[in-house]
Protein backbone atom coordinates (compact mmCIF):
# COMPACT_ATOMS: atom_id res chain seq x y z
CA UNK A 1 0.00 0.00 0.00
CA UNK A 2 2.89 2.37 0.79
CA UNK A 3 4.50 1.63 -2.60
CA UNK A 4 1.15 2.17 -4.27
CA UNK A 5 0.70 5.54 -2.50
CA UNK A 6 4.19 6.59 -3.59
CA UNK A 7 3.42 5.58 -7.19
CA UNK A 8 5.93 2.72 -7.38
CA UNK A 9 3.32 -0.04 -7.63
CA UNK A 10 0.14 -0.40 -9.71
CA UNK A 11 -1.90 -3.62 -9.12
CA UNK A 12 -3.78 -3.18 -12.39
CA UNK A 13 -0.56 -2.95 -14.38
CA UNK A 14 0.81 -6.00 -12.56
CA UNK A 15 -2.28 -8.07 -13.38
CA UNK A 16 -2.09 -7.01 -17.03
CA UNK A 17 1.57 -8.02 -17.20
CA UNK A 18 0.83 -11.37 -15.57
CA UNK A 19 -2.00 -12.09 -18.00
CA UNK A 20 0.16 -11.00 -20.94
CA UNK A 21 3.03 -13.23 -19.82
CA UNK A 22 0.74 -16.23 -19.35
CA UNK A 23 -0.98 -15.59 -22.70
CA UNK A 24 2.38 -15.29 -24.47
CA UNK A 25 3.59 -18.51 -22.87
CA UNK A 26 0.42 -20.35 -23.85
CA UNK A 27 0.60 -19.09 -27.44
CA UNK A 28 4.28 -20.01 -27.67
CA UNK A 29 3.60 -23.51 -26.36
CA UNK A 30 0.58 -23.87 -28.64
CA UNK A 31 2.65 -22.80 -31.64
CA UNK A 32 5.43 -25.16 -30.69
CA UNK A 33 2.95 -28.01 -30.60
CA UNK A 34 0.74 -26.95 -33.51
CA UNK A 35 3.54 -26.33 -36.03
CA UNK A 36 4.65 -29.99 -36.18
CA UNK A 37 0.99 -31.05 -36.35
CA UNK A 38 0.42 -28.75 -39.32
CA UNK A 39 3.67 -29.90 -40.94
CA UNK A 40 2.62 -33.51 -40.46
CA UNK A 41 -0.80 -32.90 -41.97
CA UNK A 42 0.78 -31.31 -45.04
CA UNK A 43 3.35 -34.06 -45.60
CA UNK A 44 0.98 -36.94 -44.86
CA UNK A 45 -1.79 -35.75 -47.17
CA UNK A 46 -0.86 -38.40 -49.75
CA UNK A 47 -0.87 -41.18 -47.15
CA UNK A 48 -3.94 -40.46 -45.05
CA UNK A 49 -7.29 -38.78 -45.50
CA UNK A 50 -8.39 -35.84 -43.38
CA UNK A 51 -10.62 -38.18 -41.43
CA UNK A 52 -7.74 -40.55 -40.72
CA UNK A 53 -5.45 -37.70 -39.69
CA UNK A 54 -8.14 -36.35 -37.37
CA UNK A 55 -8.30 -39.81 -35.74
CA UNK A 56 -4.54 -39.85 -35.18
CA UNK A 57 -4.49 -36.28 -33.87
CA UNK A 58 -7.43 -36.95 -31.54
CA UNK A 59 -5.72 -40.10 -30.23
CA UNK A 60 -2.55 -38.07 -29.64
CA UNK A 61 -4.30 -35.33 -27.64
CA UNK A 62 -6.27 -37.84 -25.58
CA UNK A 63 -3.12 -39.83 -24.79
CA UNK A 64 -1.27 -36.65 -23.79
CA UNK A 65 -4.11 -35.70 -21.45
CA UNK A 66 -4.07 -39.14 -19.80
CA UNK A 67 -0.28 -39.07 -19.55
CA UNK A 68 -0.43 -35.66 -17.87
CA UNK A 69 -2.77 -37.06 -15.22
CA UNK A 70 -0.50 -40.07 -14.74
CA UNK A 71 2.54 -37.84 -14.23
CA UNK A 72 0.91 -36.56 -11.05
CA UNK A 73 0.40 -40.14 -9.81
CA UNK A 74 3.59 -41.90 -10.93
CA UNK A 75 6.18 -40.31 -13.19
CA UNK A 76 7.61 -43.72 -14.15
CA UNK A 77 4.46 -45.07 -15.88
CA UNK A 78 4.89 -43.81 -19.44
CA UNK A 79 2.31 -45.13 -21.89
CA UNK A 80 2.45 -42.20 -24.31
CA UNK A 81 4.45 -44.53 -26.58
CA UNK A 82 1.00 -45.83 -27.57
CA UNK A 83 0.81 -43.14 -30.24
CA UNK A 84 4.10 -43.91 -32.08
CA UNK A 85 3.21 -47.59 -31.82
CA UNK A 86 -0.16 -47.04 -33.51
CA UNK A 87 1.13 -44.51 -36.06
CA UNK A 88 4.01 -46.74 -37.16
CA UNK A 89 1.63 -49.68 -37.54
CA UNK A 90 -0.93 -47.72 -39.55
CA UNK A 91 1.19 -45.49 -41.81
CA UNK A 92 4.84 -46.44 -41.43
CA UNK A 93 7.99 -46.22 -39.35
CA UNK A 94 9.04 -42.74 -40.52
CA UNK A 95 5.77 -41.18 -39.41
CA UNK A 96 6.02 -43.02 -36.09
CA UNK A 97 9.51 -41.63 -35.46
CA UNK A 98 8.39 -38.07 -36.23
CA UNK A 99 5.42 -38.50 -33.89
CA UNK A 100 7.76 -39.72 -31.14
CA UNK A 101 9.91 -36.59 -31.46
CA UNK A 102 6.85 -34.34 -31.32
CA UNK A 103 5.49 -36.13 -28.27
CA UNK A 104 8.81 -35.72 -26.47
CA UNK A 105 8.46 -31.93 -26.78
CA UNK A 106 4.82 -32.02 -25.72
CA UNK A 107 5.45 -34.15 -22.63
CA UNK A 108 8.36 -31.89 -21.63
CA UNK A 109 5.96 -28.92 -21.62
CA UNK A 110 3.39 -30.85 -19.59
CA UNK A 111 5.71 -32.44 -17.04
CA UNK A 112 5.27 -30.79 -13.59
CA UNK A 113 8.80 -31.81 -12.52
CA UNK A 114 11.95 -33.09 -14.28
CA UNK A 115 11.01 -32.12 -17.86
CA UNK A 116 14.37 -33.38 -19.17
CA UNK A 117 13.77 -36.84 -17.72
CA UNK A 118 10.26 -36.90 -19.22
CA UNK A 119 11.66 -35.87 -22.60
CA UNK A 120 14.29 -38.60 -22.63
CA UNK A 121 11.81 -41.25 -21.50
CA UNK A 122 9.21 -40.24 -24.09
CA UNK A 123 11.72 -40.03 -26.92
CA UNK A 124 13.44 -43.35 -26.24
CA UNK A 125 10.23 -45.31 -25.70
CA UNK A 126 8.57 -43.68 -28.72
CA UNK A 127 11.51 -44.34 -31.05
CA UNK A 128 11.80 -47.94 -29.84
CA UNK A 129 8.03 -48.44 -30.30
CA UNK A 130 8.08 -47.08 -33.87
CA UNK A 131 11.06 -49.22 -34.81
CA UNK A 132 9.61 -52.38 -33.31
CA UNK A 133 6.10 -51.84 -34.74
CA UNK A 134 7.45 -51.76 -38.28
CA UNK A 135 8.87 -55.27 -37.87
CA UNK A 136 6.10 -57.15 -36.05
CA UNK A 137 4.38 -59.89 -38.01
CA UNK A 138 1.27 -60.57 -35.94
CA UNK A 139 -1.22 -58.43 -34.06
CA UNK A 140 -0.37 -59.92 -30.68
CA UNK A 141 3.26 -58.95 -31.23
CA UNK A 142 2.22 -55.35 -30.60
CA UNK A 143 1.97 -56.13 -26.87
CA UNK A 144 5.51 -57.52 -26.90
CA UNK A 145 6.73 -54.50 -28.88
CA UNK A 146 5.16 -52.10 -26.40
CA UNK A 147 6.64 -53.94 -23.42
CA UNK A 148 10.12 -53.97 -24.95
CA UNK A 149 9.87 -50.27 -25.87
CA UNK A 150 8.85 -49.35 -22.33
CA UNK A 151 11.70 -51.44 -20.93
CA UNK A 152 14.16 -49.68 -23.24
CA UNK A 153 13.08 -46.31 -21.81
CA UNK A 154 13.55 -47.59 -18.26
CA UNK A 155 17.02 -48.98 -19.04
CA UNK A 156 18.11 -45.69 -20.62
CA UNK A 157 17.03 -43.70 -17.56
CA UNK A 158 18.74 -46.16 -15.18
CA UNK A 159 21.91 -45.82 -17.26
CA UNK A 160 21.73 -42.03 -16.97
CA UNK A 161 21.24 -42.29 -13.21
CA UNK A 162 24.18 -44.66 -12.95
CA UNK A 163 26.34 -42.24 -14.91
CA UNK A 164 25.46 -39.54 -12.36
CA UNK A 165 26.20 -41.87 -9.44
CA UNK A 166 22.61 -41.75 -8.08
CA UNK A 167 21.47 -45.33 -8.57
CA UNK A 168 19.98 -47.63 -5.94
CA UNK A 169 18.91 -51.23 -6.72
CA UNK A 170 15.32 -51.39 -5.43
CA UNK A 171 14.05 -48.01 -6.75
CA UNK A 172 15.74 -48.73 -10.07
CA UNK A 173 14.07 -52.12 -10.32
CA UNK A 174 10.68 -50.60 -9.49
CA UNK A 175 11.20 -47.89 -12.10
CA UNK A 176 12.13 -50.46 -14.74
CA UNK A 177 9.01 -52.47 -13.89
CA UNK A 178 6.83 -49.36 -14.10
CA UNK A 179 8.18 -48.50 -17.56
CA UNK A 180 7.67 -52.08 -18.77
CA UNK A 181 4.11 -52.01 -17.38
CA UNK A 182 3.38 -48.74 -19.17
CA UNK A 183 4.69 -50.21 -22.43
CA UNK A 184 2.60 -53.36 -22.04
CA UNK A 185 -0.47 -51.23 -21.36
CA UNK A 186 0.25 -49.22 -24.51
CA UNK A 187 0.57 -52.44 -26.53
CA UNK A 188 -2.76 -53.77 -25.25
CA UNK A 189 -4.56 -50.52 -26.08
CA UNK A 190 -2.89 -50.41 -29.53
CA UNK A 191 -4.09 -53.96 -30.21
CA UNK A 192 -7.63 -52.92 -29.30
CA UNK A 193 -7.49 -49.79 -31.46
CA UNK A 194 -6.43 -51.56 -34.67
CA UNK A 195 -9.88 -53.00 -35.55
CA UNK A 196 -11.39 -49.54 -34.98
CA UNK A 197 -8.77 -47.90 -37.21
CA UNK A 198 -9.16 -50.54 -39.93
CA UNK A 199 -12.94 -50.78 -39.85
CA UNK A 200 -14.20 -47.27 -39.12
CA UNK A 201 -11.33 -45.14 -40.43
CA UNK A 202 -10.32 -47.49 -43.28
CA UNK A 203 -6.61 -47.79 -42.50
CA UNK A 204 -4.99 -50.65 -44.41
CA UNK A 205 -2.37 -52.40 -42.29
CA UNK A 206 0.02 -55.18 -43.24
CA UNK A 207 -1.85 -57.38 -40.77
CA UNK A 208 -5.09 -56.87 -42.68
CA UNK A 209 -3.41 -57.43 -46.05
CA UNK A 210 -1.84 -60.68 -44.85
CA UNK A 211 -5.24 -61.89 -43.66
CA UNK A 212 -6.82 -60.99 -47.02
CA UNK A 213 -4.09 -62.87 -48.92
CA UNK A 214 -4.97 -66.10 -47.12
CA UNK A 215 -6.79 -68.69 -49.27
CA UNK A 216 -9.27 -68.96 -46.39
CA UNK A 217 -10.61 -65.48 -47.17
CA UNK A 218 -14.34 -65.88 -47.97
CA UNK A 219 -14.15 -64.17 -51.37
CA UNK A 220 -11.11 -66.19 -52.44
CA UNK A 221 -12.88 -69.34 -51.29
CA UNK A 222 -15.76 -68.45 -53.60
CA UNK A 223 -13.29 -68.05 -56.46
CA UNK A 224 -11.82 -71.48 -55.77
CA UNK A 225 -15.22 -73.15 -55.81
CA UNK A 226 -17.12 -71.16 -58.46
CA UNK A 227 -14.39 -69.86 -60.79
CA UNK A 228 -11.30 -72.08 -60.32
CA UNK A 229 -9.75 -70.96 -63.59
CA UNK A 230 -9.95 -67.32 -62.54
CA UNK A 231 -8.46 -68.21 -59.16
CA UNK A 232 -5.43 -69.90 -60.77
CA UNK A 233 -5.06 -66.99 -63.18
CA UNK A 234 -5.10 -64.55 -60.25
CA UNK A 235 -2.52 -66.58 -58.33
CA UNK A 236 -0.07 -66.51 -61.24
CA UNK A 237 -0.60 -62.78 -61.77
CA UNK A 238 -0.15 -62.13 -58.04
CA UNK A 239 3.30 -63.75 -58.23
CA UNK A 240 4.24 -61.72 -61.31
CA UNK A 241 3.06 -58.45 -59.81
CA UNK A 242 4.58 -58.99 -56.38
CA UNK A 243 8.03 -59.87 -57.75
CA UNK A 244 7.99 -56.92 -60.13
CA UNK A 245 6.84 -54.34 -57.58
CA UNK A 246 9.59 -55.45 -55.20
CA UNK A 247 12.13 -54.66 -57.92
CA UNK A 248 10.83 -51.19 -58.83
CA UNK A 249 10.02 -49.99 -55.31
CA UNK A 250 6.37 -50.13 -54.34
CA UNK A 251 4.01 -51.77 -51.89
CA UNK A 252 4.55 -55.41 -52.82
CA UNK A 253 2.07 -56.80 -50.28
CA UNK A 254 -0.70 -54.46 -51.41
CA UNK A 255 0.12 -55.29 -55.04
CA UNK A 256 -0.15 -59.02 -54.36
CA UNK A 257 -3.47 -58.75 -52.55
CA UNK A 258 -4.86 -56.40 -55.22
CA UNK A 259 -3.87 -58.91 -57.90
CA UNK A 260 -5.59 -61.74 -56.04
CA UNK A 261 -8.88 -59.82 -56.00
CA UNK A 262 -8.71 -57.95 -59.32
CA UNK A 263 -10.99 -60.39 -61.15
CA UNK A 264 -13.51 -61.24 -58.41
CA UNK A 265 -16.25 -59.69 -60.55
CA UNK A 266 -16.10 -62.79 -62.76
CA UNK A 267 -17.92 -64.63 -59.97
CA UNK A 268 -21.21 -63.19 -61.27
CA UNK A 269 -20.89 -65.00 -64.67
CA UNK A 270 -17.84 -67.31 -64.49
CA UNK A 271 -18.84 -69.42 -67.52
CA UNK A 272 -18.44 -66.42 -69.85
CA UNK A 273 -14.67 -66.28 -69.25
CA UNK A 274 -12.37 -68.64 -71.12
CA UNK A 275 -10.32 -69.80 -68.14
CA UNK A 276 -13.50 -71.28 -66.58
CA UNK A 277 -14.84 -73.00 -69.72
CA UNK A 278 -13.79 -76.58 -69.01
CA UNK A 279 -16.53 -78.22 -71.11
CA UNK A 280 -15.40 -76.61 -74.35
CA UNK A 281 -18.68 -74.78 -74.82
CA UNK A 282 -18.44 -71.02 -75.27
CA UNK A 283 -21.67 -69.14 -74.40
CA UNK A 284 -20.42 -66.15 -76.43
CA UNK A 285 -21.11 -68.16 -79.60
CA UNK A 286 -24.83 -67.76 -78.92
CA UNK A 287 -24.92 -64.00 -78.25
CA UNK A 288 -24.01 -60.89 -80.21
CA UNK A 289 -20.53 -59.34 -79.83
CA UNK A 290 -22.14 -56.22 -78.36
CA UNK A 291 -23.78 -58.25 -75.59
CA UNK A 292 -20.55 -60.18 -75.05
CA UNK A 293 -18.73 -56.88 -74.65
CA UNK A 294 -21.20 -55.76 -71.97
CA UNK A 295 -20.92 -59.07 -70.10
CA UNK A 296 -17.12 -59.07 -70.13
CA UNK A 297 -16.64 -55.42 -69.17
CA UNK A 298 -19.26 -55.65 -66.41
CA UNK A 299 -16.88 -57.83 -64.38
CA UNK A 300 -15.15 -54.58 -63.38
CA UNK A 301 -18.30 -53.05 -61.91
CA UNK A 302 -19.33 -56.40 -60.41
CA UNK A 303 -15.90 -56.69 -58.77
CA UNK A 304 -16.24 -53.34 -57.01
CA UNK A 305 -19.71 -54.31 -55.78
CA UNK A 306 -18.45 -57.63 -54.39
CA UNK A 307 -15.55 -55.93 -52.60
CA UNK A 308 -17.97 -53.57 -50.92
CA UNK A 309 -20.46 -56.32 -50.08
CA UNK A 310 -17.70 -58.24 -48.29
CA UNK A 311 -16.42 -55.15 -46.48
CA UNK A 312 -12.97 -55.20 -48.09
CA UNK A 313 -10.72 -52.10 -47.95
CA UNK A 314 -11.35 -49.36 -50.55
CA UNK A 315 -7.62 -49.47 -51.40
CA UNK A 316 -8.31 -52.68 -53.37
CA UNK A 317 -10.87 -51.07 -55.68
CA UNK A 318 -8.33 -49.40 -58.03
CA UNK A 319 -6.92 -52.85 -58.82
CA UNK A 320 -10.37 -53.85 -60.06
CA UNK A 321 -11.23 -50.66 -61.95
CA UNK A 322 -7.81 -49.93 -63.48
CA UNK A 323 -6.41 -53.32 -64.51
CA UNK A 324 -7.87 -53.02 -68.03
CA UNK A 325 -7.61 -49.25 -68.28
CA UNK A 326 -9.41 -48.09 -71.41
CA UNK A 327 -8.12 -50.89 -73.64
CA UNK A 328 -10.11 -52.29 -76.56
CA UNK A 329 -11.79 -55.67 -76.24
CA UNK A 330 -10.20 -56.66 -79.54
CA UNK A 331 -11.76 -60.11 -80.03
CA UNK A 332 -15.36 -58.92 -79.88
CA UNK A 333 -14.57 -55.70 -81.73
CA UNK A 334 -13.26 -57.81 -84.61
CA UNK A 335 -16.40 -59.97 -84.53
CA UNK A 336 -18.58 -56.88 -84.60
CA UNK A 337 -16.64 -55.47 -87.59
CA UNK A 338 -17.46 -58.61 -89.53
CA UNK A 339 -21.12 -57.59 -89.33
CA UNK A 340 -20.73 -53.80 -89.47
CA UNK A 341 -17.74 -52.20 -91.13
CA UNK A 342 -18.39 -48.69 -89.83
CA UNK A 343 -18.03 -49.16 -86.10
CA UNK A 344 -15.97 -47.05 -83.73
CA UNK A 345 -13.62 -48.90 -81.42
CA UNK A 346 -14.75 -46.51 -78.66
CA UNK A 347 -17.83 -48.71 -78.40
CA UNK A 348 -15.60 -51.63 -77.39
CA UNK A 349 -13.27 -50.01 -74.88
CA UNK A 350 -13.27 -50.59 -71.14
CA UNK A 351 -14.56 -47.57 -69.17
CA UNK A 352 -11.28 -47.10 -67.26
CA UNK A 353 -9.74 -45.25 -65.54
CA UNK A 354 -6.19 -45.87 -66.69
CA UNK A 355 -3.70 -47.12 -64.07
CA UNK A 356 -2.59 -44.34 -61.74
CA UNK A 357 -0.11 -46.16 -59.47
CA UNK A 358 2.88 -48.41 -60.01
CA UNK A 359 1.01 -51.33 -58.54
CA UNK A 360 -2.06 -51.11 -60.78
CA UNK A 361 0.05 -50.39 -63.87
CA UNK A 362 2.13 -53.53 -63.29
CA UNK A 363 -1.11 -55.45 -62.75
CA UNK A 364 -2.41 -54.31 -66.15
CA UNK A 365 0.78 -55.50 -67.85
CA UNK A 366 0.82 -58.80 -65.96
CA UNK A 367 -2.83 -59.48 -66.83
CA UNK A 368 -2.18 -58.98 -70.52
CA UNK A 369 1.04 -61.02 -70.59
CA UNK A 370 -0.27 -63.96 -68.56
CA UNK A 371 -3.42 -64.28 -70.68
CA UNK A 372 -1.49 -64.13 -73.95
CA UNK A 373 1.25 -66.50 -72.77
CA UNK A 374 -1.27 -69.35 -72.52
CA UNK A 375 -1.65 -69.25 -76.32
CA UNK A 376 2.08 -69.82 -76.98
CA UNK A 377 2.73 -73.11 -78.73
CA UNK A 378 6.44 -72.87 -77.95
CA UNK A 379 6.89 -71.18 -74.55
CA UNK A 380 10.64 -70.76 -74.90
CA UNK A 381 12.47 -67.93 -73.20
CA UNK A 382 12.86 -66.06 -76.49
CA UNK A 383 9.18 -66.43 -77.38
CA UNK A 384 8.12 -65.24 -73.92
CA UNK A 385 10.40 -62.19 -74.09
CA UNK A 386 9.12 -61.28 -77.56
CA UNK A 387 5.53 -61.55 -76.35
CA UNK A 388 6.25 -59.33 -73.34
CA UNK A 389 7.92 -56.63 -75.43
CA UNK A 390 5.11 -56.68 -77.99
CA UNK A 391 2.38 -56.30 -75.36
CA UNK A 392 4.30 -53.58 -73.50
CA UNK A 393 4.69 -51.66 -76.74
CA UNK A 394 0.97 -52.00 -77.45
CA UNK A 395 0.08 -50.54 -74.06
CA UNK A 396 2.49 -47.66 -74.60
CA UNK A 397 1.17 -46.95 -78.08
CA UNK A 398 -2.40 -47.06 -76.75
CA UNK A 399 -1.45 -44.47 -74.10
CA UNK A 400 -2.53 -46.75 -71.25
CA UNK A 401 0.46 -45.94 -69.02
CA UNK A 402 0.37 -42.15 -69.37
CA UNK A 403 -1.17 -41.59 -65.91
CA UNK A 404 1.05 -44.05 -64.04
CA UNK A 405 4.43 -43.17 -62.46
CA UNK A 406 6.23 -46.01 -64.27
CA UNK A 407 9.44 -45.00 -66.05
CA UNK A 408 11.06 -46.70 -69.04
CA UNK A 409 13.64 -48.15 -66.68
CA UNK A 410 10.80 -49.55 -64.53
CA UNK A 411 9.26 -51.14 -67.62
CA UNK A 412 12.55 -52.82 -68.48
CA UNK A 413 12.85 -54.20 -64.94
CA UNK A 414 9.24 -55.41 -65.02
CA UNK A 415 9.75 -57.08 -68.41
CA UNK A 416 12.84 -58.93 -67.16
CA UNK A 417 10.97 -60.06 -64.03
CA UNK A 418 8.00 -61.30 -66.08
CA UNK A 419 10.38 -63.17 -68.38
CA UNK A 420 12.16 -64.90 -65.50
CA UNK A 421 8.98 -65.91 -63.64
CA UNK A 422 7.06 -67.08 -66.73
CA UNK A 423 10.02 -69.00 -68.14
CA UNK A 424 10.39 -70.83 -64.83
CA UNK A 425 6.67 -71.67 -64.64
CA UNK A 426 6.14 -72.58 -68.32
CA UNK A 427 9.33 -74.55 -69.10
CA UNK A 428 8.91 -77.84 -70.92
CA UNK A 429 9.01 -80.95 -68.79
CA UNK A 430 10.44 -84.34 -69.68
CA UNK A 431 7.79 -86.90 -70.57
CA UNK A 432 8.01 -89.79 -68.17
CA UNK A 433 7.82 -93.29 -69.71
CA UNK A 434 4.81 -95.49 -69.17
CA UNK A 435 4.91 -98.83 -67.34
CA UNK A 436 4.57 -100.63 -70.72
CA UNK A 437 7.61 -98.82 -72.11
CA UNK A 438 9.69 -99.77 -69.08
CA UNK A 439 8.58 -103.40 -69.36
CA UNK A 440 9.53 -103.36 -73.04
CA UNK A 441 13.04 -102.22 -72.15
CA UNK A 442 13.28 -104.91 -69.46
CA UNK A 443 12.38 -107.56 -72.08
CA UNK A 444 15.21 -106.36 -74.25
CA UNK A 445 13.26 -104.10 -76.55
CA UNK A 446 14.92 -101.66 -78.90
CA UNK A 447 15.82 -98.62 -76.74
CA UNK A 448 15.80 -96.40 -79.81
CA UNK A 449 12.08 -96.94 -80.19
CA UNK A 450 11.33 -96.34 -76.53
CA UNK A 451 11.47 -93.20 -74.46
CA UNK A 452 14.53 -93.04 -72.24
CA UNK A 453 14.22 -92.54 -68.54
CA UNK A 454 14.80 -88.92 -67.59
CA UNK A 455 17.88 -88.11 -65.61
CA UNK A 456 17.56 -86.91 -62.04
Amino acid sequence: QALEQLGFYDPTTRRVRQVATIAFGVLLAAGLLALPAWYGAWNLRHLVTRRQYAFLLGLTLLTLALQRVMLDVNTDVTFVLLVPLVVATLIGETAGLLWAAWLAIAVALLAPTAPLTATIATLTTGVAAARLASNVKTRLSLIIAGTIAGTVGGVVLIALQAAGGAITPLPSALMLGAYALGGALAGIVALGLLPLAEGVFEFLTDFRLTELASPQSPLLQRLVLQAPGTYQHSQIIANLVEQSVVQIGGNALLARVGALYHDVGKLRRPQFFSENQVSGENPHDKVSPHLSFLIITNHVRDGVELLREHGLPPALEPFVTEHHGTTVLAYFYKRALEDTEKLSELNFRYPGPKPRTKETAVLMLADAVESASRSLSDPSQGAIRALIERLFEQRLQDDQLSESPLTLRDLDVVASTFERVLTASMHRRVRYPTAEEIKGLQRGGDPRRDVALPSA
